[in-house]
């Protein structure tokens, strides 16, 4: 498993604001016997004033589930993380998958900390089209926002 991106955001046209910031996210993985395991470092750089931002895409899958990082800081974020999970393939709990992701998030221009979080995730197919999901977030705040924690449980019905 792997991925590497990268971009750049400059201003347009007429835009007062002068800027030119770069984004980059290497994720290498393995997966063995229903297990999956990778490592991560995302950059959305800052310079400050202003930082990379994306207003169309959901944060929420990439930066914490907390919803901390909906809009990236001044000072730009910089997501380390690591993630373990495992998908049952037999018995009672064929197609239940669990995850587990852990986040270190600070800034790119400083060497400031912003704080750390838990995500864990269960997904059951009760039927070919019935899932339950359960999702749970915990943020530490160190000099960013403050401690948050969220739950999910839900049901996916698909017709």
């Amino acid at each position: 498993l792997y991925a590497a991106e990268y971009a750049r955001q400059t201003e347009h046209a007429a835009n007062p604001a002068d800027f030119d910031l770069e984004y980059l996210l290497i994720e290498p993985g393995v997966a063995f016997a229903g297990w999956t395991a990778r490592a991560g470092l995302e950059r959305l750089e800052g310079n400050g004033a202003v930082a990379l931002q994306t207003p169309l895409a959901t944060l929420h899958a990439f930066n914490g589930w907390a919803d901390k990082f909906l809009v990236t800081p001044p000072d730009g974020l910089r997501d380390l993380y690591g993630e373990i999970g495992y998908k049952f393939s037999a018995g009672a709990l064929k197609g239940l998958t669990l995850r587990a992701i852990v986040h270190d998030f600070g800034a790119t221009r400083t060497d400031a900390a912003y704080g750390q979080e838990l995500n864990l995730l269960a997904v059951y197919p009760i039927r070919h089209n019935l899932v339950l999901l359960g999702k749970f977030a915990h943020y530490e705040a160190d000099s960013f926002a403050t401690d948050t924690t969220k739950g999910w449980l839900s049901l996916q019905f698909s017709f």
